[in-house]
């Protein structure tokens, strides 16, 4: 995604939108055998039985594939700990270890194994990849799911950091994939390709520290640099498993109507020192619009310097209209809390920006787990009025919004079911 193609489709991408071709679903991740199943898996690790290899395909395909909440009223009924564009299945994990390479089934929860014929193991470590399955958001959004794909990568590299941080330390990263083909794509089809790969070195020596059975222990190595946030497992600290099966958009099949529930100050400002943290050596900025919070003077802020600065007011009390581009006929969101917009600062001097479009993805995610644990939902948008909200931030002309998150009180669970994998 280079300088052309983000002019295209930020400020511009509704003149520009358009839908892309219909694609044969071919099942490349399924065609092996059943070698386990997730459920039996979970039982036993909790039981003290599990290896390391075991708890990282468990930890991998639970952080990101699983489902863990169905919501019968949501326009989008099963629910993992990663939101994707539609909620659309685009994103897989692979395991690649000792000749074959493993995958997941979400709604049988069977792990799949089947031979390696696609990828070199230059060691004898494991390897996790994140694979990205365009296929149908190509068709639904065209050449606009690039930008799409790589906020969805973000979301599960979130997740995939947070479950590798309780394992082990991560180590710095490496700067290659081995893959057979130069393309980066180990199928003939151009919309299923390799994002993310993250070497887990198993029983290393270098150890700092131990999981709970110290005679088996992982370490962390990655492959690839595509998006490191130094600050990332500091915001780590304080969110449980349940934060993320809690992290809802509050999406309903029968339209949107959204009541004032003010969020508290003190939850506001942690938020706020938390994605400060994350920003901090990132060349991004983080606008918001701030509509219903304790002590809080609605308007247009800037975080700058671990603090907001007031740009502008809000027009009238139904500001989310002129901010939303489309979706106000069935779309009420005049209760929000907050709208967080996340920018590049300086975009012609970037070649390439999806690594920090991978980064906003996995920002939002943090907001997205964070909010949940507060009991409020998050609903991460491209579809807002980006020269609305350049005029009212005073934004300079190479300045481009990538990414924004708005901030709701969370009504869907009650017509919403846990799933336990165990």
């Amino acid at each position: 995604m280079n300088r052309k193609y983000l002019r295209k489709f930020t400020d511009s991408r509704f003149d520009n939108f358009q839908f892309g071709e219909k694609v044969e679903r071919q099942p490349y991740f399924y065609d092996g055998e059943v070698t386990m199943n997730l459920v039996d898996l979970e039982r036993n690790i909790l039981s003290g039985k599990g290896t390391a290899f075991e708890k990282l395909l468990f930890h991998a395909f639970d952080m990101v594939e699983a489902i863990h909440r169905v919501d019968f009223n949501s326009k989008y009924t099963f629910h993992s700990f990663t939101p994707k564009a539609r909620n659309i299945v685009s994103l897989k994990v692979l395991i690649v270890y000792e000749g074959k390479v493993y995958s997941f089934h979400p709604l049988t929860n069977n792990i799949y194994s089947t031979a390696n014929t696609f990828f070199h193991e230059t060691s004898h470590n494991p390897m996790l990849l994140i694979v990205s399955d365009n296929r149908m958001t190509q068709y639904y959004y065209g050449e606009f799911n690039q930008m799409l794909s790589k906020l969805n990568v973000g979301h599960a590299l979130f997740n995939v950091e947070y479950a590798l941080d309780h394992i082990q330390e991560l180590r710095d990263y490496k700067q290659e994939v081995y893959v057979k083909s130069d393309s980066g794509n180990f199928t003939d089809d151009p919309n299923v390709s390799i994002t993310v790969a993250v070497e887990i070195q198993l029983n290393g020596t270098n150890m700092s520290r131990q999981l709970n059975a110290p005679s088996d222990p992982i370490f962390v190595e990655k492959i690839v640099e595509v998006a490191s946030i130094p600050q990332l497992p500091s915001v780590f600290k304080g969110l449980e498993r349940d934060s993320f099966r809690r992290r809802s958009s509050d999406q309903r099949k029968d339209g949107d109507v959204i009541f004032y529930r003010q969020l508290p100050e003190k939850v506001f400002q942690r938020l706020l020192e938390k994605v400060a943290m994350l920003l901090e050596g990132i060349p991004m900025k983080l606008y918001l619009v701030l509509n219903d919070i304790e002590n809080w003077k609605p308007g247009y802020y800037m975080l700058h310097k671990n603090r907001l600065k007031y740009l502008s007011e809000t027009q009238t009390s139904h500001e989310h209209i002129y901010i939303m581009k489309e979706y106000q006929t069935y779309t009420n969101l005049q209760g929000f809390n907050l709208w967080t917009f996340l920018t590049i600062e300086d975009s012609d001097t970037v070649h390439n920006h999806t690594p920090q479009f991978i980064q906003m993805g996995m920002i939002m995610q943090f907001i997205s787990v964070f909010m949940a644990t507060e009991g409020y939902a998050v609903r991460c948008l491209k579809n807002y009025d980006d020269p609305y909200i350049k005029s009212r931030t005073f934004m300079g002309d190479n300045e481009v919004i990538g990414y924004s998150s708005v901030i709701i009180p969370n009504h869907n669970h009650s017509i919403s079911v846990q799933v336990n994998n165990a």
